[in-house]
């Protein structure tokens, strides 16, 4: 997804979840924004310019995620080796799924299509509990 704003290329980051349409063209909106009231939401985000827009449904979006696109392996930590898309999203792969399969250091995105729905699942029924 691009920046409407700048043309660049978006990706997943967090802003205040505005409390009605409305506040979405007011930079302080009433009710103000307080700890009662604040709802931090991922949304896609330009990392130059800073615009934001909002993530319709997730699930529609790993077909972004993983179309033609490239993971990168970020770090291994405690039986997981750590990736990222190309949109910023950040998944675990666990040791035990490897196996005695091959993990490079950069790969087709599609391929691990499987961890990243499970740590979506992980996040969505995070947040449905909370």
């Amino acid at each position: 997804m691009k920046c409407k704003v700048c043309d660049i290329e978006m990706v997943i980051g967090q802003a205040i979840k505005p409390t009605t349409v409305e506040d979405v063209l007011y930079v302080m909106p009433e009710p103000y924004i307080d700890n009662d009231n604040l709802e931090i939401i991922d949304v896609w985000k330009c990392p130059t310019c800073g615009h934001s827009e909002f993530i319709e449904q997730i699930e529609m979006n790993i077909k972004y995620m993983v179309k033609d696109k490239q993971v990168t392996f970020l770090y291994y930590r405690e039986n997981e080796l750590w990736y990222t898309t190309e949109c910023g999203f950040e998944f675990p792969v666990p040791i035990n799924d490897v196996g005695t399969g091959y993990m490079n250091a950069q790969d087709k995105a599609i391929l691990y299509m499987r961890w990243i729905r499970k740590h979506l699942a992980l996040i969505d029924d995070a947040k449905a509990e909370t």
